[in-house]
């Protein structure tokens, strides 16, 4: 045991004071290290089961608020039946009104969706107004008819004080072709 007394008084006289507070300090930190860290395991093992928890609930809730979605044929049911298209006709020169709007004669035509049973008509509409009011039309026409789409958007002013506005208005609108 001598033997070993006098290598560390060797390795303590070569480190000097400074040496042996530091030495100190590293053995203290590499002591106090698992101390140290084992509330941290034990907060992070018990927020993985928080984490865990809370998915689980997060799914249960997802699967019970979420709609039941339509089959991949049943959206076609929402779209408006080519029979239909007076009717929309109706309600967009209606909307245009209520706005102040006019709509000048369109031009429409009617082509089938390649590789569907649906339509799609095409609607170009000229139509003379006030700004805003013209704004107005197009949201409440799109908010009306959510399978309606503007395609083009033509709007020209014939004079830089005038609020009357000429705008070329280009709609699409997908139909089914039967009941």
């Amino acid at each position: 045991m001598s033997r070993w007394a006098w290598h560390l008084r060797r390795i303590a006289m070569k480190l000097g004071m400074p040496g042996l507070a530091g030495l100190a300090l590293l053995l203290i930190s590499g002591a106090s290290v698992p101390l140290l860290l084992q509330p941290l395991h034990h907060d992070l093992a018990v927020q993985a089961d928080r984490l865990r928890e809370l998915q689980a609930r997060h799914r249960l809730l997802a699967a019970a608020a979420s709609p039941a979605r339509p089959g991949p044929v049943a959206w076609v049911r929402t779209l408006p039946e080519t029979r239909g298209v007076p009717a929309v006709l109706g309600q967009l020169a209606r909307l245009a009104r209520a706005q102040g709007l006019a709509l000048e004669q369109g031009q429409y035509s009617v082509a089938p969706v390649t590789g569907t049973s649906l339509l799609r008509w095409r609607a170009r509409m000229p139509v003379a107004g006030d700004y805003r009011a013209l704004r107005a039309f197009l949201a409440a026409s799109l908010q009306a008819f959510p399978a309606l789409s503007l395609d083009a958007f033509k709007l020209e002013r014939q004079d830089i004080g005038a609020q009357s506005v000429q705008a070329d208005l280009r709609f699409s609108l997908v139909l089914r072709s039967g009941p």
